[in-house]
């Protein structure tokens, strides 16, 4: 993912210097650190209360969860929608 960021850019600048185009000036830039003790989500995977869990969301991104009752998870995998503030229960694991 980075190197499509990086190429991208690149393309941008080169466009700007050499092609006397528009400079380019993304809309919005995100920057994120997560950090999940407990790794990427894997099915039947016992987790503990209180450990974060990294997850793949229907919208294509990661999102950092937070486990606030531990237990296992089941074992097919769990749809992730990806919204703030949302609850998802996974077998035992909410």
């Amino acid at each position: 993912m980075l190197n499509n960021l990086a190429n991208s850019f690149v393309n941008k600048l080169i466009d700007q210097v050499w092609r006397a185009q528009t400079p380019y000036a993304p809309a919005s830039i995100y920057v994120a650190l997560l950090v999940a003790a407990q790794g990427v989500y894997a099915t039947s995977t016992v987790y503990a209360g209180g450990s974060y869990i990294t997850a793949l969301t229907s919208d294509g991104t990661y999102h950092l969860y937070y486990s606030s009752a531990g237990g296992t998870s089941a074992s097919s995998p769990t749809t992730f929608p990806g919204v703030p503030n949302e609850t998802v229960t996974d077998n035992t694991v909410t």
